[in-house]
């Protein structure tokens, strides 16, 4: 350690001895016009001289702490000059890091203050990244992405149609609530995070609920509109006379559709939700029942029908769709000829009586003929729905493939016998040409 230079002692006069020499001109100056004595020039001079004297021991009192402080400091061991070194130092280094600390405190609060408004890294709803936005843009980017997501469909199978419709057409969604939620994100993480979003570029992984909500009734209006147009009623099967061919077709039953709006509700309103949550468009199968007919195909496959062939002379017997047996006859002469049309046998008479009808040709003829071989009847007579038709029996037998008749169409009796038992009442016989 540098000692100080002692400074040098001052010579101090005698009172006596610091006297102003009065110059000649103040020896010349009237005694008159200056009171002044030499009394108050010694006092003066005296408060002056104390004041030195006493800034001057001041000094030298300092400086001789100082020398004893250097002394002192000499004197000391050096571990124990390095450690006030040390202090000094730690001293300096702390004041140093406490203002860091302040510095970026406020770095730290201000910049965090700074994000506040906007969205941090890593926040999306579905594929809509909304990561560094602001409150305008966010609004922006979720109008967007929610018309995309309106116009995406959801197909209805029903039976084996499609219908669409778009999950707008059945869903709103809360784009305000959104929003919200995206930019709160920030306000209700950890103040650690956030400064480790803002400084370490950390994301903060948030995926905002997409707020929707599904209108049932809008649902259940579309369902049962839907079940109004696609809801049939069973068709039963019908034995039909397909006159170019002179055959008989079976138009096949077919069965009804009836809509279950009840699960068609829920399953759109699930489907649309679960669309809406993936992102993606949507499908629901239609579920229906399927009402059977009363009659159908395979029940008519059973039931017997009659062709007469006026033309040919004969009796077609079908049953269902099938050519069973084929009947020679004789049917009505020109002046009495058979009707045609569409007929059923109204009913089956066994061993009949003839009644006689009172036409001219009848005039001569019994009231009536009880059954036997000379009944004009035959063994066995189908009436058909038209007055004093029928299909019936007869020992004549050269009449047959004739125009003999008085309308009737006559079968031999022994063909009359094996038709009789294969038909029923209410069993259809076509008559054409």
């Amino acid at each position: 350690m540098r000692k100080k230079a002692k400074p040098e002692p001052t010579e101090e006069l005698p009172l006596d001895k610091v006297t102003d020499t009065p110059s000649d001109e103040a020896a010349e100056e009237p005694a008159g016009e200056d009171e002044t004595t030499d009394d108050e020039l010694t006092d003066a001079l005296t408060a002056v001289l104390d004041a030195v004297e006493v800034e001057t021991e001041a000094e030298a009192e300092v400086e001789a702490e100082a020398e004893i402080a250097d002394v002192e400091m000499d004197a000391l061991p050096l571990f124990v000059k390095r450690k006030k070194w040390w202090q000094t130092t730690l001293a300096i280094i702390g004041a140093a890091l406490v203002a860091l600390c302040v510095v970026a405190y406020v770095a730290v609060v201000y910049t965090d203050a700074a994000n506040a408004r906007y969205v941090p890294v890593g926040v999306y709803v579905q594929s809509a990244d909304l990561s560094g936005m602001n409150a305008a843009q966010v609004h922006e980017e979720l109008n967007d992405h929610l018309q995309r997501l309106a116009a995406l469909p959801l197909e209805l199978l029903v039976v084996n149609e499609t219908e669409r419709v778009t999950l707008g057409d059945v869903a709103s969604f809360d784009a305000g609530l959104i929003a919200d939620e995206a930019l709160a994100v920030r306000a209700q993480t950890a103040f650690v995070k956030r400064f480790r979003h803002d400084w370490l570029k950390e994301k903060l992984p948030t995926e905002i609920t997409l707020h929707h909500a599904i209108d049932k009734d809008t649902v259940t209006s579309y369902v049962e509109d839907l079940a109004d147009r696609a809801n049939r009623k069973p068709k039963n099967a019908k034995l039909v006379f397909v006159e170019a061919e002179y055959i008989m077709a079976i138009k096949p039953d077919k069965a009804g559709i009836s809509i279950d709006t009840t699960t068609t509700i829920d399953l759109i309103v699930a489907q649309a939700g679960e669309a809406i949550k993936a992102g993606r468009a949507g499908s629901v199968t239609v579920p229906y029942l399927q009402p059977k007919a009363k009659i159908t195909a395979k029940s008519l496959s059973k039931k017997t029908a009659l062709i007469v062939s006026l033309t040919k002379r004969r009796i077609f017997l079908f049953k269902g769709d099938k050519l069973v047996k084929t009947y020679p006859c004789a049917i009505g002469t020109p002046a009495h000829p058979t009707p045609r049309g569409d007929f059923i046998i109204e009913a089956k008479r066994y061993m009949p009586t003839w009644s006689n009808p009172g036409s001219g040709w009848a005039k001569d003829m019994p009231a009536t003929i009880a059954p036997g071989p000379s009944n004009p009847l035959g063994l066995r007579a189908l009436n058909l729905n038209y007055p004093g038709i029928r299909i019936h029996g007869t020992t004549n037998i050269g009449s047959i493939g004739s125009a003999a008749s008085h309308g009737c169409m006559r079968v031999p009796n022994s063909l009359i016998v094996d038709l009789y038992p294969r038909v029923e009442v209410n069993d259809p016989v076509y008559i054409r040409f």
